[in-house]
Protein backbone atom coordinates (compact mmCIF):
# COMPACT_ATOMS: atom_id res chain seq x y z
CA UNK A 1 0.00 0.00 0.00
CA UNK A 2 1.11 3.55 -0.67
CA UNK A 3 1.61 5.80 2.34
CA UNK A 4 -1.15 8.36 2.88
CA UNK A 5 1.00 11.01 4.50
CA UNK A 6 4.17 11.99 2.66
CA UNK A 7 3.11 13.95 -0.47
CA UNK A 8 -0.28 15.22 0.55
CA UNK A 9 -3.13 13.27 2.08
CA UNK A 10 -5.38 14.55 -0.70
CA UNK A 11 -3.19 12.80 -3.28
CA UNK A 12 -3.34 9.37 -1.70
CA UNK A 13 -5.24 6.74 -3.66
CA UNK A 14 -7.92 6.34 -4.60
CA UNK A 15 -8.82 9.59 -6.35
CA UNK A 16 -11.11 10.07 -9.32
CA UNK A 17 -9.32 11.18 -12.50
CA UNK A 18 -10.77 13.92 -14.67
CA UNK A 19 -12.84 12.56 -17.56
CA UNK A 20 -13.16 13.77 -21.13
CA UNK A 21 -16.51 14.47 -22.75
CA UNK A 22 -17.39 14.03 -26.41
CA UNK A 23 -17.97 17.11 -28.56
CA UNK A 24 -19.11 17.52 -32.17
CA UNK A 25 -16.46 20.12 -32.96
CA UNK A 26 -13.28 21.10 -31.20
CA UNK A 27 -12.08 24.54 -30.13
CA UNK A 28 -9.23 26.32 -31.87
CA UNK A 29 -6.96 28.89 -30.26
CA UNK A 30 -3.79 29.55 -28.32
CA UNK A 31 -5.39 28.48 -25.03
CA UNK A 32 -5.82 24.83 -26.11
CA UNK A 33 -3.53 21.80 -26.28
CA UNK A 34 -4.16 18.77 -28.52
CA UNK A 35 -3.22 15.18 -27.64
CA UNK A 36 -3.98 11.69 -28.98
CA UNK A 37 -6.52 9.56 -27.13
CA UNK A 38 -4.88 6.24 -26.29
CA UNK A 39 -6.45 2.79 -26.50
CA UNK A 40 -5.52 1.52 -23.06
CA UNK A 41 -6.34 1.50 -19.35
CA UNK A 42 -6.53 4.87 -17.62
CA UNK A 43 -4.04 4.60 -14.78
CA UNK A 44 -2.80 6.91 -12.04
CA UNK A 45 0.66 6.21 -10.68
CA UNK A 46 1.41 7.00 -7.04
CA UNK A 47 4.99 6.78 -5.81
CA UNK A 48 6.04 7.43 -2.22
CA UNK A 49 9.65 6.32 -1.81
CA UNK A 50 9.60 2.53 -2.45
CA UNK A 51 5.80 2.29 -2.32
CA UNK A 52 4.23 2.28 -5.79
CA UNK A 53 0.51 2.01 -6.51
CA UNK A 54 -1.24 1.75 -9.88
CA UNK A 55 -4.85 2.92 -9.71
CA UNK A 56 -7.52 2.28 -12.34
CA UNK A 57 -10.09 4.83 -13.50
CA UNK A 58 -12.59 3.30 -11.06
CA UNK A 59 -10.20 3.33 -8.11
CA UNK A 60 -9.13 -0.32 -8.18
CA UNK A 61 -5.53 -1.49 -7.91
CA UNK A 62 -3.73 -2.52 -11.10
CA UNK A 63 -0.41 -2.90 -9.31
CA UNK A 64 -0.10 -6.68 -9.24
CA UNK A 65 -1.15 -7.11 -12.89
CA UNK A 66 1.67 -4.96 -14.30
CA UNK A 67 4.89 -5.77 -12.43
CA UNK A 68 7.06 -4.52 -15.29
CA UNK A 69 5.56 -1.04 -14.92
CA UNK A 70 6.06 -1.11 -11.15
CA UNK A 71 9.70 -2.11 -11.70
CA UNK A 72 10.20 0.69 -14.25
CA UNK A 73 8.91 3.33 -11.84
CA UNK A 74 10.93 1.88 -8.96
CA UNK A 75 14.10 2.24 -11.07
CA UNK A 76 13.64 6.02 -11.38
CA UNK A 77 15.64 8.45 -9.29
CA UNK A 78 12.51 10.49 -8.53
CA UNK A 79 10.93 9.13 -5.36
CA UNK A 80 7.69 11.06 -4.86
CA UNK A 81 5.19 11.88 -7.57
CA UNK A 82 1.70 11.24 -8.91
CA UNK A 83 1.13 10.80 -12.66
CA UNK A 84 -1.96 10.42 -14.82
CA UNK A 85 -1.81 8.43 -18.03
CA UNK A 86 -2.62 5.18 -19.82
CA UNK A 87 -1.37 1.64 -19.65
CA UNK A 88 -1.03 0.25 -23.17
CA UNK A 89 0.15 -3.00 -24.75
CA UNK A 90 1.92 -2.51 -28.09
CA UNK A 91 1.67 -5.20 -30.78
CA UNK A 92 2.58 -5.42 -34.46
CA UNK A 93 -0.95 -4.31 -35.33
CA UNK A 94 -1.29 -1.44 -32.87
CA UNK A 95 -2.31 -1.52 -29.22
CA UNK A 96 -4.10 -4.53 -27.74
CA UNK A 97 -6.87 -3.64 -25.30
CA UNK A 98 -7.71 -7.36 -24.97
CA UNK A 99 -4.13 -7.99 -23.86
CA UNK A 100 -4.57 -5.54 -21.00
CA UNK A 101 -7.86 -7.15 -19.97
CA UNK A 102 -6.19 -10.57 -20.02
CA UNK A 103 -3.65 -9.37 -17.44
CA UNK A 104 -6.47 -9.01 -14.92
CA UNK A 105 -7.61 -12.59 -15.40
CA UNK A 106 -4.44 -14.67 -15.26
CA UNK A 107 -2.66 -16.16 -12.25
CA UNK A 108 0.85 -15.44 -11.04
CA UNK A 109 2.38 -18.42 -12.85
CA UNK A 110 1.12 -17.24 -16.23
CA UNK A 111 1.80 -13.59 -15.45
CA UNK A 112 5.58 -13.98 -15.66
CA UNK A 113 5.26 -15.38 -19.19
CA UNK A 114 2.91 -12.59 -20.25
CA UNK A 115 5.28 -9.93 -18.94
CA UNK A 116 8.13 -11.53 -20.90
CA UNK A 117 6.21 -12.06 -24.15
CA UNK A 118 3.81 -9.09 -24.14
CA UNK A 119 5.18 -6.31 -21.94
CA UNK A 120 3.04 -3.27 -21.26
CA UNK A 121 4.04 0.37 -21.49
CA UNK A 122 2.87 3.48 -19.65
CA UNK A 123 2.08 6.73 -21.48
CA UNK A 124 1.92 9.75 -19.18
CA UNK A 125 -0.04 12.89 -20.07
CA UNK A 126 -0.37 14.77 -16.76
CA UNK A 127 1.49 15.25 -13.49
CA UNK A 128 -0.60 15.76 -10.38
CA UNK A 129 2.25 16.02 -7.87
CA UNK A 130 6.02 15.93 -7.61
CA UNK A 131 7.53 17.48 -4.51
CA UNK A 132 4.32 19.47 -4.13
CA UNK A 133 0.64 19.21 -4.96
CA UNK A 134 0.07 20.46 -8.53
CA UNK A 135 -3.72 20.13 -8.69
CA UNK A 136 -4.22 23.87 -8.32
CA UNK A 137 -1.68 24.65 -11.06
CA UNK A 138 -2.77 25.31 -14.66
CA UNK A 139 -2.32 22.45 -17.11
CA UNK A 140 0.39 24.38 -19.01
CA UNK A 141 2.57 24.32 -15.88
CA UNK A 142 1.73 20.69 -15.07
CA UNK A 143 2.68 19.71 -18.62
CA UNK A 144 6.02 21.54 -18.43
CA UNK A 145 6.70 19.87 -15.08
CA UNK A 146 5.90 16.48 -16.63
CA UNK A 147 8.27 17.14 -19.54
CA UNK A 148 11.10 18.04 -17.16
CA UNK A 149 10.34 14.90 -15.16
CA UNK A 150 10.89 12.77 -18.26
CA UNK A 151 13.97 14.68 -19.36
CA UNK A 152 15.62 14.37 -15.96
CA UNK A 153 14.38 11.06 -14.57
CA UNK A 154 13.30 8.60 -17.28
CA UNK A 155 15.99 6.64 -19.20
CA UNK A 156 15.72 5.81 -22.89
CA UNK A 157 15.34 2.09 -22.21
CA UNK A 158 12.30 2.57 -19.99
CA UNK A 159 8.77 1.40 -20.96
CA UNK A 160 7.55 4.78 -19.66
CA UNK A 161 6.66 7.35 -22.31
CA UNK A 162 5.57 10.95 -22.54
CA UNK A 163 2.40 11.38 -24.59
CA UNK A 164 2.56 13.65 -27.58
CA UNK A 165 0.94 17.07 -27.38
CA UNK A 166 0.90 20.26 -29.38
CA UNK A 167 -0.55 23.75 -29.08
CA UNK A 168 -0.46 24.13 -32.87
CA UNK A 169 -3.40 22.45 -34.60
CA UNK A 170 -1.37 22.34 -37.81
CA UNK A 171 0.99 19.89 -36.12
CA UNK A 172 -1.85 17.37 -35.88
CA UNK A 173 -1.73 17.04 -39.68
CA UNK A 174 1.96 16.14 -39.69
CA UNK A 175 3.43 12.68 -39.23
CA UNK A 176 4.83 11.49 -35.93
CA UNK A 177 4.86 8.53 -33.61
CA UNK A 178 2.45 9.90 -31.03
CA UNK A 179 4.81 9.16 -28.17
CA UNK A 180 8.03 10.80 -27.22
CA UNK A 181 11.31 10.31 -29.04
CA UNK A 182 13.70 8.83 -26.47
CA UNK A 183 11.06 9.60 -23.85
CA UNK A 184 11.62 13.33 -24.00
CA UNK A 185 10.99 15.08 -27.34
CA UNK A 186 7.29 15.36 -28.12
CA UNK A 187 6.21 14.48 -31.66
CA UNK A 188 2.94 15.06 -33.50
CA UNK A 189 -0.06 13.06 -32.29
CA UNK A 190 -1.42 12.46 -35.81
CA UNK A 191 0.08 9.00 -36.32
CA UNK A 192 -1.07 7.91 -32.89
CA UNK A 193 -4.61 9.00 -33.75
CA UNK A 194 -4.52 6.94 -36.94
CA UNK A 195 -2.96 3.97 -35.16
CA UNK A 196 -5.37 3.82 -32.25
CA UNK A 197 -8.51 5.10 -33.94
CA UNK A 198 -9.40 6.79 -30.67
CA UNK A 199 -9.38 10.42 -31.75
CA UNK A 200 -8.10 13.47 -29.90
CA UNK A 201 -8.10 14.92 -26.40
CA UNK A 202 -8.23 18.72 -26.16
CA UNK A 203 -7.19 20.41 -22.94
CA UNK A 204 -7.52 24.06 -21.88
CA UNK A 205 -4.03 25.20 -20.93
CA UNK A 206 -5.32 27.32 -18.04
CA UNK A 207 -7.39 24.52 -16.49
CA UNK A 208 -6.80 23.58 -12.87
CA UNK A 209 -7.89 20.47 -11.02
CA UNK A 210 -9.68 22.25 -8.21
CA UNK A 211 -11.19 19.17 -6.60
CA UNK A 212 -10.97 15.46 -7.27
CA UNK A 213 -13.64 13.53 -5.35
CA UNK A 214 -12.55 10.26 -3.83
CA UNK A 215 -13.76 7.13 -5.59
CA UNK A 216 -16.40 5.41 -3.48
Amino acid sequence: MTSKSSIDKFLSPPITPMKARAVKSFPIGKEWMYEPKWDGFRCLIFRDEENIFLQSRTGKSLTSAFPEIVAAFRALSAKRFVLDGELAMPTENGFSFDGLVNRLRIGSARLALEVRDSPAMYIAFDMLANSENLLGSPFRLRRKTLERFFENSVPRSSPLYLSASTEDLREVEKCGSGISDNNSTVLSPSAAMRRTGQGMIIRPLKSKIIAVPTVS
